[in-house]
């Protein structure tokens, strides 16, 4: 095989057999470009294997289309995700009217996650499941649960308090509670010795609309919590099920 130029690509004039390198003059510098060539002796010379110069160029193969473990289709989970949090925002948004369809939102809710874990799987039969997986979908899950409950509770309010005004239920309800709550404060503050502007301020304080709003984002803070909680070890519990039984099947059908 002949030497090529580094800079051309130009094949370089062979060396006479047995010369030596110092005798090598020819192949010192290209004869096209005049380029100075570097020659290495015989024992640095590197044999390329066959299989890494015989190339055609040609682009390879585009991997298969498939997930190993612990990876998600996020464009399938998140369809799934989204298809149980419309439903689960539609129902919340029924159960507010009429009550007894709140105990089967309670439920779709609670079971967001395995339902969202299992259109997945029906989607992608042949995508890996564990417990990451369906911690992942879980969580993703739960998220999207959390967004569609707080656009239906927000959209609700709205309409309730300014468009049918059929709030003042639930405005005496929450009076009533923080009034419970604004006696056990002062009977606390008067317990502890506290001076007489002290306690004003934080029954005033206690009293506010703030501290309502306060109340409520915690409240709603501590629901969204228990969600996230709840759809990640669903998700976790239904994925490490359903990758057991996947592992089940293919033991039974190597066998």
């Amino acid at each position: 095989m002949h030497a090529l130029c580094h800079r051309c690509n130009g094949e370089l004039p062979s060396s006479p057999a047995g010369s030596r390198h110092d005798d090598d003059s020819a192949m010192l510098f290209c004869p096209r470009c005049g380029a100075p060539q570097l020659l290495l002796p015989e024992h640095m010379h590197v044999e390329v294997p066959v299989a890494v110069a015989s190339t055609t160029g040609a682009v390879p193969p585009p991997r298969p289309a498939g997930f190993g473990p612990g990876q998600v289709d996020w464009q399938a989970a998140i369809r799934a995700g989204s298809f149980v949090a419309l439903v689960a925002g539609v129902l919340l948004g029924i159960g507010l009217a009429f009550s007894p369809v709140s105990f089967l939102s309670t439920l779709w809710t609670m079971g967001a996650a395995v339902i969202a874990l299992g259109l997945y799987a029906k989607s992608r039969p042949q995508a890996s499941m564990d417990a990451r997986v369906g911690l992942r979908i879980g969580l993703a899950t739960g998220v999207l649960v959390i967004a569609a409950m707080v656009m239906v509770l927000a959209g609700t309010g709205v309409v309730m308090r300014f468009g049918t005004r059929s709030m003042k239920a639930f405005d005496a309800e929450m009076a009533q509670t923080f009034e419970v709550v604004r006696v056990r404060a002062a009977a606390s503050l008067k317990e502890q010795g506290q001076p007489a502007d002290i306690q004003q301020k934080i029954l005033t304080f206690v009293g506010s609309a703030e501290a309502r709003a306060g109340l409520a984002i915690f409240y709603l803070g501590l629901t969204g919590f228990f969600i996230l909680l709840l759809s990640a070890g669903g998700g976790a519990f239904a994925g490490m099920l359903r990758g057991a039984q996947a592992q089940r099947l293919g033991q039974g059908g190597s066998d």
